[in-house]
């Protein structure tokens, strides 16, 4: 759904007191990050998580980096697939060098995504 969410929070997992979940995204973002946020969101969720709980323990602080470092990699796959992006930026470097923004602007994505994407290829 989206919605008015607080500054700052792009999305986040509802869970309602009979376990069902939605996903909330902040309706004042740009439509790419609404997509990028929504993605995100879903992937947590694939993965039996996504949910966040407050007052997560300082210890588990390291492994939610990972997850979500994981998590980015796996929108950046799914809303950039490498193949179109190896194939799209072999015809594109014919004018110059590719670019972050080169990356976003052609598959309608957020910068970070299109970094992600770009690591994954390099």
């Amino acid at each position: 759904m989206v919605t008015r969410l607080p500054a700052g929070v792009r999305a986040l997992c509802a869970v309602a007191d009979d376990g069902h979940q939605a996903i909330l995204v902040n309706r004042d973002l740009p439509p790419a990050e609404r997509l990028a946020a929504l993605a995100h969101e879903l992937v947590h969720l694939e993965r039996g998580g996504g949910c966040h709980r407050p007052g997560l323990h300082d210890r588990l602080r390291p492994l939610r980096a990972r997850e979500e470092a994981q998590v980015d990699r796996i929108v950046a796959r799914r809303l950039v697939p490498l193949d179109l992006l190896e194939a799209w930026a072999a015809a594109r470097a014919e004018v110059g060098p590719v670019t972050t923004r080169d990356v976003a602007d052609e598959f309608e994505v957020p910068l970070a995504v299109a970094l992600e994407a770009m690591r994954q290829v390099a």
